[in-house]
C-alpha cells in the first residue's frame, strides 16, 4: 500500500474518533480558556526512502538506489488558534534534517593470484545530505480532553523548501580482500569515492502531508508539556524527473505559552431576602487516610583507606578535516582537576589536550614541547608543506594563547606523520591529517597514584504504617534509589534500606524519604551525624585500577615512557600480587593480524616487567576485547594498547 493511501485511511480513522468524542463535556477541557498559544517543540526524525534512482545530475550511473534511512534533529515554532474546544488550526514553521543513506549491492567475478575464479560484493552507497525549512498549516482534532490533558490528532499539509543537498557516492569492496581498487598512483584500497556535489535539479519547492498525535499537559494555568509523534510523506519527489520521495516518523516535545481569555466578572446576587429555611441533612463522617513514617536505627560504618588508580592515557596528537588547517570544534580549552585525571573516560579526557600541555610545561620548567606538523600525503590532501605547518602554527598560537611559553615550543613538517598509519584504509588517511604534541624532559601521564577516599556503608532503618487507605503504599528512599511495598492493614513494620556513599568533605548525610498512598503523600528528611558512626581503616583498595598504555601503529615495542611508567607501577604493588596484562589492537587489517599483535604486545610487557622484577608477581596474559569507538581516530589510537589490572 502506498504512503499515500495509507495517509487518507489514517486521516478517515481519526476524523471518526473524533466524532465518537465529539459529543464530551468541554466545560473542563484543559482548551477551555485558550486563546490562542505559542508551541515550541524539538525533536528526533527517523527518515525512509522510497526511490528508483539510476542517474542524477552530478552523480554516476552505477546501478538502482531503491530504499534508504537515516536520521536527524527537527525544531518547531507553531500559532495554535481553537475555532472551539474541538477544532484548532495551526500554522508551523520547521527546520527538519532529512539525511538518508541508500546502497545496493552488486556482485563480480574475478580472478585472483593464484587463478582462483572468486566472486566480489560491491556495495554502492549514496549519502545524501538534506535539509529542508517547512511551514506546515494544520487543523488539529481533539480525541480526549480533561483539566489537565489534551490530546488531539493533526491533519496537515506542509510546503517544504531545500537549505542543504550534499551527497557523496561511494562503492566499497565488502567481503573479500582478494579484490580492491587502484588509483592513478598505483595505490590500493577497499573503497573508493566515486561523486560528490550538489544534488542536480533539487526540488525547489515541494509538498507534503502529516498526521499525528499531539499531547499537552498542563504546568500551570498558562504553560503546557507537550509531546508529538506524527507520520509525514512528501509528494513531490527530491529532485525533478527523479522517482525519489521521502517521509519519516517524528517525535517531538517541548512547551506551550497559552494566552488565555478574560472570564466577565461575575456579580453576586443579593441574599438579603428571605430565604426558605431548608432542613441539615445528616452527613456521615469519612475518615481520612493516615500514614506514619518515622526513622529508626542506622547500622553501618565510616570506611576510609586509600585507592590505587591510574592516569588515564592522553593521544598526544591533533587530527584534522581533510584539506582543513582550523582546530576541530571539539577541543575545549578549560583545565581539568587533578582527580579528573583518574576518573573521567580517555575519550573525554582527550578533548582537554592543549590545556594538559600547558599545564604540564608550567609544572615542569626543563620541558619543552615539539608539534610535528604532517599530511595525509600528496595523494589524498592539498597544500603539501604549508599544510602541515599551518596545522601546527594554529596548534602554537592556542598553547601560547591558554598560557604557554612560546619560547618552549618547536614546529618540524613533513609529508606524512613519523609513525604514519596504514594510507590503503580510510580510517588510516583520517588518522595522517594530525599533528603530533611530543613532550620532552616531561610525561603525558602521571600514570600511579594511591587516592585517599572515605565511604558511608550500612543499613539504614525506618517504621511506616498506613491506615484507612483503600489501596496499599510505598516507602521510597532517595539515596539508595530503592521501595519497598507497605501494606494497608494499620500495622507498624520496619524497612532496612542500604546505604554506600562515597563522602567528599560532608559532616551530614540527608536521605529523603517518602511514604506514598495514592491518596496521600508523607516525606521526612533523615539526617545522619557521620561524626556518632564508628569509623574504620581498610586495606588499600587495588580492585578499580586499570591502567592503559599505548603503542604506536603495528608496533609491539615499549617505548621509553611506557617503560617508566612500568617501573612506577612495580614499585607501588605488593608482593605476589596477580597482574592481568590484556593486549589490544584496532580493527584495521585482518582478525588474525590484529590478534597475535595483541597477544605480542601484551607478552612484551610481561617479559619486561619480569626483567625488573624477577617473580615478585604473578602475571597472566591475554586479548582485550572491550574496545573503544573504532569511528573515531582517538579510539583507534587507544585501542592499540595494552590494559594492565591487579587482581588479588
Amino acid at each position: 500500500m502506498k504512503a499515500h493511501n495509507i495517509f487518507i485511511l489514517t486521516s478517515l480513522f481519526l476524523f471518526i474518533s473524533h466524532c465518537f468524542v465529539f459529543a464530551d463535556n468541554h466545560i473542563n477541557s484543559i482548551f477551555s480558556k485558550e486563546k490562542f498559544s505559542i508551541n515550541i517543540q524539538a525533536g528526533k526524525v527517523y527518515n525512509f526512502n522510497n526511490a528508483n534512482v539510476h542517474y542524477f545530475k552530478n552523480g554516476v550511473s552505477c546501478g538502482t538506489f531503491s530504499k534508504g534511512s537515516g536520521s536527524g534533529l527537527i525544531f518547531n515554532l507553531a500559532l495554535n488558534y481553537p475555532l472551539n474546544d474541538f477544532i484548532h488550526i495551526s500554522l508551523g514553521a520547521s527546520y527538519i534534517d532529512r539525511s538518508s543513506r541508500l546502497s545496493f549491492d552488486t556482485n563480480y567475478l574475478f580472478r585472483n593470484y593464484n587463478d582462483e575464479i572468486k566472486t566480489a560484493q560491491f556495495e554502492t552507497t549514496l549519502e545524501a545530505d538534506l535539509h529542508y525549512f517547512e511551514i506546515q498549516p494544520d487543523a488539529r482534532l481533539s480525541l480526549i480532553t480533561t483539566p489537565n490533558l489534551g490530546l488531539r490528532c493533526i491533519l496537515g499539509v506542509r510546503i517544504f523548501s531545500p537549505l542543504k543537498n550534499h551527497f557523496v557516492q561511494r562503492e566499497a569492496i565488502v567481503n573479500t580482500t582478494d579484490a580492491f581498487f587502484v588509483d592513478k598512483n598505483g595505490n590500493r584500497s577497499s573503497s573508493r569515492l566515486v561523486a560528490e556535489g550538489e544534488i542536480g535539479n533539487i526540488s525547489k519547492i515541494g509538498i507534503g502531508s502529516i498526521i499525528g498525535l499531539h499531547n499537552s499537559l498542563k504546568l500551570s494555568e498558562s504553560l503546557t508539556w507537550t509531546q508529538q509523534i506524527s507520520f509525514d510523506y512528501n509528494f513531490t519527489p527530491v529532485a525533478h524527473n527523479l522517482d525519489w520521495r521521502q517521509g519519516s516518523i517524528n517525535f517531538m516535545t517541548g512547551l506551550a505559552y497559552r494566552f488565555n481569555k478574560i472570564e466577565p466578572k461575575v456579580e453576586i446576587p443579593d441574599t438579603t431576602q428571605e430565604q426558605e429555611i431548608i432542613p441539615e441533612e445528616i452527613v456521615q463522617t469519612v475518615v481520612p487516610p493516615n500514614l506514619t513514617l518515622k526513622s529508626g536505627k542506622f547500622d553501618g560504618e565510616v570506611r576510609t583507606g586509600d585507592e590505587f588508580l591510574a592516569t588515564a592515557p592522553l593521544v598526544n596528537a591533533v587530527f584534522f578535516d581533510k584539506n582543513k588547517a582550523t582546530l576541530p570544534k571539539n577541543l575545549r580549552f578549560n583545565k581539568l582537576n587533578k582527580e579528573d585525571y583518574f576518573k573521567i573516560e580517555p575519550t573525554e579526557q582527550y578533548y582537554y589536550i592543549l590545556p594538559r600541555v600547558v599545564e604540564i610545561l608550567k609544572e615542569n620548567p626543563q620541558a619543552n614541547v615539539t608539534l610535528e606538523g604532517a599530511t595525509a600525503g600528496t595523494s589524498f590532501e592539498e597544500g603539501g608543506l604549508t599544510l602541515a605547518k599551518n596545522r601546527a602554527e594554529n596548534i602554537k598560537e592556542k598553547l601560547i594563547e591558554l598560557g604557554a611559553n612560546k619560547d618552549k615550543i618547536q614546529i618540524k613538517t613533513s609529508m606524512t606523520p613519523r609513525f604514519p598509519s596504514n594510507s590503503r584504509h580510510i580510517e588510516g588517511i583520517e588518522e595522517n591529517q594530525r599533528v603530533d604534541i611530543i613532550l620532552h624532559n616531561a610525561y603525558f601521564q602521571e600514570y600511579t597514584s594511591f587516592i585517599q577516599f572515605a565511604e558511608l556503608v550500612g543499613k539504614a532503618g525506618y517504621y511506616a504504617r498506613i491506615i484507612n487507605s483503600e489501596d496499599p503504599g510505598n516507602i521510597y528512599s532517595m539515596q539508595a534509589d530503592s521501595s519497598c511495598k507497605v501494606p494497608n492493614d494499620g500495622k507498624i513494620y520496619e524497612y532496612f534500606f542500604n546505604v554506600n556513599k562515597r563522602l567528599e568533605k560532608e559532616k551530614l548525610v540527608v536521605d529523603e524519604i517518602v511514604l506514598a498512598t495514592p491518596e496521600i503523600t508523607k516525606v521526612i528528611l533523615d539526617t545522619i551525624d557521620l561524626s556518632s558512626i564508628p569509623h574504620r581503616i581498610i586495606d588499600t583498595d587495588y580492585s578499580k585500577f586499570k591502567a592503559i598504555i599505548r603503542f604506536t601503529y603495528n608496533s609491539s615495542q615499549l617505548s621509553e615512557e611506557n617503560k617508566q611508567l612500568l617501573q612506577q607501577l612495580i614499585q607501588k604493588l605488593p608482593e605476589n600480587c596477580t597482574i592481568q596484562i590484556l593486549g589490544s589492537a584496532d580493527a584495521l587489517g585482518g582478525d588474525a593480524v590484529n590478534r597475535k599483535l595483541s597477544d605480542r604486545r601484551s607478552k612484551v610487557t610481561r617479559d619486561y616487567i619480569n626483567e625488573l622484577a624477577g617473580n615478585k608477581f604473578n602475571i597472566e596474559t591475554g586479548i582485550n576485547t572491550e574496545k573503544f569507538d573504532e569511528n573515531t581516530p582517538v579510539g583507534r589510537f587507544l585501542n592499540r594498547c595494552i590494559i594492565i589490572r591487579i587482581l588479588r
